[in-house]
């Protein structure tokens, strides 16, 4: 790799980064120091870094219009499952899909979290499936239970998480004869509008799979152990004080 490509792949890297959950200020201005003393000895990477720093700040122009203009779909929408107080002042809301092994993963440190914050941390689930129809039919399934019967919702939902691996038609099944709910596998028109605008928002955010995590406007790709979940809630929580 030579210097002008490993230049470029650090200075994307730390625009993926640029503020980090866990960075202090002064690591934060070392770094930017590092970046124009490396500038300064190789100018000739001036021009092509100004134009991807550009179309970064663009492109994050562009997620903030979409959260600003979603803002009430995504935060005060009763037809998308949650769990937490309403009143809570910090809100995980998390793109995952049932037929994802890392949203099963990470499905109980969320609850986990919210079992420990119970009047600070609430999350909402946005149901993205994109496994094709084996994600289709249980995001839609999910979606017709907390809307026609919330009560089993909580039940069908672990044992959809619990399944390893993804969903068919035949899992879902066995799910929804022991819940009692089986009459809410059949498709909704309402659950699938729901499901094609959790998916435009998806690609609109620019997340790229499951799980994904939006928390007070900051996106976090990927799992998250129970330790970094509560470090961000924390340290979301300090700057509302």
């Amino acid at each position: 790799m030579n210097i002008k490509t490993l230049l470029i792949s650090l200075f994307a890297s730390l625009l993926v980064f640029a503020a980090p959950v866990f960075a202090n200020q002064t690591t934060t201005t070392q770094k930017i120091q590092e970046i124009a003393d490396m500038l300064q000895a190789h100018p000739e990477l001036v021009d092509s870094l100004h134009g991807n720093l550009q179309a970064y700040i663009e492109q994050q122009d562009q997620v903030q219009n979409v959260l600003t203009q979603n803002h009430d779909y995504l935060y005060n929408n009763d037809l998308q499952p949650s769990i937490g107080s309403k009143e809570a002042p910090v809100t995980l809301i998390v793109f995952t899909d049932y037929s994802c092994p890392w949203c099963k993963k990470f499905d109980p440190e969320l609850y986990k979290l919210v079992e420990n914050n119970p009047d600070t941390v609430r999350v909402i689930n946005l149901y993205v499936p994109l496994k094709e129809q084996s994600s289709v039919n249980s995001a839609s399934f999910g979606l017709n239970v907390w809307r026609e019967k919330r009560s089993s919702y909580e039940e069908v939902h672990q044992l959809m998480v619990a399944k390893p691996g993804a969903h068919n038609l035949n899992s879902i099944s066995k799910v929804a004869k022991s819940t009692d709910t089986t009459a809410l596998m059949n498709p909704s028109m309402k659950s699938d509008e729901l499901i094609n605008k959790n998916l435009e928002l998806f690609r609109s955010l620019g997340m790229r799979g499951t799980p994904a995590m939006l928390i007070d406007g900051e996106m976090v790709s990927g799992y998250l152990a129970y330790d970094k979940l509560q470090a961000l809630v924390d340290d979301k929580l300090s700057n509302l004080n």
